[in-house]
C-alpha cells in the first residue's frame, strides 16, 4: 500500500512505501515521450507544417500553435517531420470544413466495414473520394434539385390482380408524401412468377416466390411490380414496402449524400438492436458473407419498419391509444428522415385514405361498390 504525506512548509508532497522508484521514472519518462509525439503531430497541423491541417496563416491559429510549441519544449525539427492524419493535405478547407471532413470520413469508413461496396450508395462515395477536399465536401452537402413536383407515373395490367388500374393510380397519389412519387416511373402487374435471389437472402428463402420487386432502370427511376399469387386487397399493403425500396439510401433522389450515408447507418445500428423489429422475414435472411448478408438485412429492414408504420401508424387504432409495434427508435428514425423529405406528410391521415380506397374500391373479386365506411380513428 502507498502512503502519501504532505510538506506543510513547502506544500510539496512526499511518497513513501514500496514502489521501485526507478521503475515509476522510467514509467514517466514514457508517458512523457509518447504524449510528446501526439502533441506535435497536433502541432504539426496548428502550425501547417508538412500540409498540416491547411489552417491559413494569419488565423491567430498558427500562432498559438507556435507558443505551444515553445512552452512544450517541442523542437522545430520534431515538428516539421511530424506526419499529420492522412487525407487532410487540402489547404483550401477551412476549420469547420476540416471537422465536417473528418466526420464524414469516419462514417464512410464506418460503412465500408459492415457492408457490400457494390450497392449504389457506395459506388457514388467511392467516386466522389475520388473529388479535391473542397468539391467532396460541397457535393455531399448538395441537395438534389426538385424537378417535378407531379409526375406521372404509368399504372398498368392491375385488373389481373383484380384492381383497376386507374384506381390503384389515384390511390398512390391521394396516399404518398409527393418527393415518393417522384422516384416512380411505372407500377405494373406481370404475370408471371418471381424467385427470391438465395444468393442476396441466403438458403432459407429457397424455391419461395416474390410478391412484388422494385427495379431501377437507367432512367434513375424505380420500376415496382407485382406477380401471380398476390391478392387484389394485399398489394396496398405490400405496396408500402415496394415504395420504401424506392426512397431508401441507395435510391433516394432528394436527400443529400451526407444524408443517405446517416440514413444507412442508422438503420445498420437498428438490424442488430435488441428492440428491433421482429419481422420474420427479415430474421430468415442468412448469407456467409456478412457485409452482403448486412446490406440485404438493412434493405428489407428499413422497408418492414416503413410498411409497418404505415400500416399500424403509432397511437392510429384504438381511438388513438395503440402505440403500434415499432420501438421508438424506429419510429424517431421514419419520422426524422420524413421531416428531411416530407415535412407535411401526416401517416395517420394517409392511412385513412388508404384504408378508404381499400374498404370501397379493391376486392379480391374486383371492384364493387362503396360501402358505408366504418373504420374509426383519430386523425
Amino acid at each position: 500500500m502507498l502512503f502519501k504525506s504532505e510538506n506543510k512548509k513547502t506544500g510539496t508532497r512526499q511518497e513513501t512505501g514500496s514502489e521501485n522508484i526507478q521503475t515509476k521514472e522510467k514509467r514517466e519518462r514514457v508517458k512523457k515521450n509518447t504524449e510528446k509525439k501526439i502533441l506535435s503531430i497536433v502541432l504539426a497541423g496548428l502550425i501547417g507544417l508538412g500540409g498540416g491541417f491547411g489552417l491559413a496563416k494569419g488565423t491567430g491559429l498558427e500562432e498559438i500553435g507556435r507558443s505551444l510549441a515553445r512552452k512544450t519544449g517541442i523542437s522545430m525539427a520534431e515538428r516539421e517531420t511530424a506526419k499529420p492524419p492522412e487525407n487532410i493535405k487540402e489547404a483550401e478547407l477551412d476549420i469547420q470544413e476540416q471537422i465536417e471532413f473528418l466526420e464524414v470520413k469516419e462514417v464512410i469508413k464506418t460503412l465500408e466495414e459492415k457492408v457490400d461496396k457494390h450497392g449504389y450508395l457506395m459506388r457514388l462515395i467511392a467516386q466522389l473520394q475520388e473529388l479535391p477536399a473542397k468539391k467532396f465536401i460541397s457535393t455531399m452537402r448538395m441537395t438534389p434539385e426538385t424537378k417535378d413536383e407531379s409526375p406521372e407515373i404509368s399504372v398498368s395490367n392491375l385488373e389481373k390482380a383484380g384492381i383497376k388500374s386507374e384506381v390503384l393510380a389515384e390511390m398512390v397519389k391521394a396516399v404518398y408524401p409527393s418527393s415518393w412519387l417522384r422516384h416512380i416511373e411505372k407500377i405494373e402487374f406481370v404475370e408471371n412468377t418471381s424467385a427470391i435471389d438465395t444468393r442476396a437472402y441466403g438458403k432459407n428463402f429457397q424455391g419461395t416466390l416474390a410478391c412484388g420487386r422494385v427495379f431501377r432502370p437507367l432512367s434513375r427511376k424505380s420500376a415496382i411490380e407485382f406477380y401471380n399469387g398476390c391478392e387484389s386487397r394485399s398489394i396496398p399493403y405490400y405496396l408500402n414496402h415496394e415504395l420504401a425500396h424506392t426512397i431508401d439510401w441507395d435510391k433516394n433522389q432528394v436527400l443529400s449524400v451526407k444524408d443517405r450515408m446517416l440514413f444507412l447507418k442508422k438503420v445498420l445500428e437498428r438490424i442488430g438492436a435488441d428492440d428491433r423489429f421482429l419481422s420474420g422475414y427479415v430474421e430468415k435472411i442468412d448469407v456467409p458473407d456478412e457485409k452482403l448478408k448486412n446490406n440485404t438485412h438493412a434493405t428489407e429492414y428499413w422497408a418492414e419498419i416503413m410498411e409497418e408504420y404505415l400500416n399500424r401508424p403509432p397511437y392510429y387504432f384504438n381511438g388513438g391509444r395503440d402505440p403500434g409495434r415499432l420501438a421508438l427508435k424506429d419510429v424517431e428514425l421514419i419520422e426524422d428522415f420524413l421531416k428531411k423529405t416530407d415535412p407535411q406528410f401526416d401517416a395517420k391521415r394517409a392511412n385513412h385514405r388508404r384504408f378508404d380506397f381499400t374498404a370501397t374500391h379493391i376486392d379480391q373479386y374486383g371492384e364493387r361498390p362503396p360501402l358505408i365506411y366504418i373504420h374509426k380513428s383519430k386523425i
